[in-house]
């Protein structure tokens, strides 16, 4: 006899899953153990396909730090005489994000989040040849410092789904062939208004500057892209749980990141 089993999507041809198995048998027990050999196949082959969707909370925290010096020497020369530049800048920000998530569906996911952001920055020029609005070079030194503190909430609406705005979210599950899973986080926050002050002095040879300090209007959002796991698990299972929390370090800002995900996803219906 041949025994085979297979899975297919309702709006395509190719089919997802098939298993099969050819046995010479005179004997029922021996055809009912094919089958439960061919349909245990099946479904460990169905183990990396979300059929059934999962559902439940996702809750993810972010807590973000850069703290930074960046500095440009170089020598230059003005007046017959050796001089030097000298640029410095000093960052210190801070993020945190709190998202609360519920997982409705492969393709919906609604929830809230909040956020508070905090930015400093610091510019020092200190350049020995300042080139004068007259063509005078000589010494100059002028900072720039900036500062913006915002408290945000709430989650983008572009999208759509069946025709309806939804939530710019999405909690995406990989189901990999070794029995492991990974979660995918994206999501964008609304853009929340922040109040930026700019405080500009110079003194030098030339082209002074008294302190003065202007406000300039600056829009932020934050974005949720994270990969989480992988955990052991797969499709076929009732329940995908987890806690977990990891450090993280961008290679280029070198931006320091606590991340934890907390989330607990049940089979639709189950």
């Amino acid at each position: 006899v041949m025994i085979m089993a297979g899975c297919w999507k309702y709006n395509q041809v190719k089919n997802i899953a098939e298993a099969y198995e050819q046995r010479v048998t005179n004997d029922f027990a021996s055809f009912s153990q094919g089958c439960r050999k061919v349909s245990q196949s099946l479904m460990d082959m169905l183990g990396k396909y979300e059929i059934c969707a999962f559902q439940g909370p996702v809750s993810i925290n972010i807590n973000s730090t850069l703290d930074s010096i960046n500095t440009v020497d170089y020598g230059v020369y003005c007046n017959e005489s050796d001089q030097q530049f000298h640029q410095e800048m000093v960052i210190h920000d801070n993020t945190v994000s709190d998202w609360k998530l519920q997982r409705k569906d492969v393709y919906r996911t609604e929830g809230t989040m909040t956020f508070n952001l905090s930015e400093e920055s610091k510019l020092t020029e200190e350049n020995g040849c300042y080139k004068c609005k007259s063509g005078r070079e000589g010494g100059r030194t002028s900072t720039e410092t900036r500062s913006m503190k915002v408290n945000g909430s709430g989650i983008s609406h572009e999208s759509t789904f069946e025709g309806k705005p939804q939530d710019d979210t999405r909690i995406e599950l990989k189901f990999l062939e070794n029995g492991t899973y990974l979660v995918i986080a994206k999501g964008t926050s609304q853009p929340a208004t922040s109040i930026v002050k700019v405080v500009t002095k110079a003194e030098g040879t030339c082209d002074n500057l008294p302190q003065q300090t202007k406000t300039e209007s600056l829009k932020k959002t934050i974005p949720l892209n994270q990969i989480f796991g992988p955990y052991t698990g797969k499709a076929t299972d009732k329940l995908l749980q987890q806690q977990d929390s990891k450090e993280t370090v961008d290679p280029v800002t070198r931006e320091r990141s606590t991340i934890t995900i907390d989330f607990s996803l049940k089979q639709k219906g189950k």
